[in-house]
């Protein structure tokens, strides 16, 4: 189910604090959504951040999501 979430985020290459609000705001949903509390927006920001694509930090999201207990 988590996939699936993810996988219906759309994908934008912003740049900067306009990325980063963007990945807060749809890990806030993800969050309520899938009972993601173990994934904090700080994590999320710091892959987003550390991706050169916004679409490699979703996949990496995506990893980190189906390796929860």
């Amino acid at each position: 189910m988590v996939g699936v979430i993810l996988a219906e985020l759309p994908v934008r290459r912003e740049l900067g604090f306009e990325r980063l609000a963007f990945v807060r705001d749809n890990l806030a949903v993800v969050q309520r959504r899938a009972g993601l509390t173990f994934v904090t927006a700080r994590k999320l920001a710091a892959i987003s951040s550390r991706s050169t694509s916004f679409a490699v930090a979703v996949s990496t999201l995506r990893v980190i999501a189906s390796a929860s207990p």
